[in-house]
């Protein structure tokens, strides 16, 4: 039971770990990740940014970082991309790790807001 009790809390407190952004898109970076032929894109939000997770190291926790692996990647590129171009804001939510590049969060979901 003590076990349990342990991975309900690491799950919620993952959660409530995840941080928020929101703002314009002011630099979008694509790059390799290692050689696996997926690559990684990199973005910076300029503007509101709220709990920051402990891996969000750089700019002060305005970069962000995902995977190009999956179609949803791909997506979010796409919209940032498009955002970036007609200087549109965004709002961004994060997954609260940095599992796609080590010192940037990774979003779990983008919104384009104007």
């Amino acid at each position: 039971m003590r076990f349990l009790v342990s991975i309900a809390i690491l799950l919620i407190s993952n959660s409530s770990i995840a941080g928020t952004a929101s703002g314009q898109v002011t630099e979008i970076i694509a790059h390799t990740d290692g050689g696996n032929g997926h690559g990684v894109f990199m973005f910076y939000i300029e503007g509101q940014r709220d709990n920051t997770p402990p891996c969000s190291t750089v700019g002060g926790g305005k970069a962000w970082a995902m995977s190009l692996e999956k179609e949803s990647g791909r997506a979010m590129y796409s919209l940032l991309l498009s955002a970036q171009a007609q200087g549109k804001t965004v709002s961004v939510f994060g997954r609260g790790n940095c599992d796609s590049w080590g010192d940037r969060e990774e979003p779990h979901y983008i919104n384009l807001i104007n």
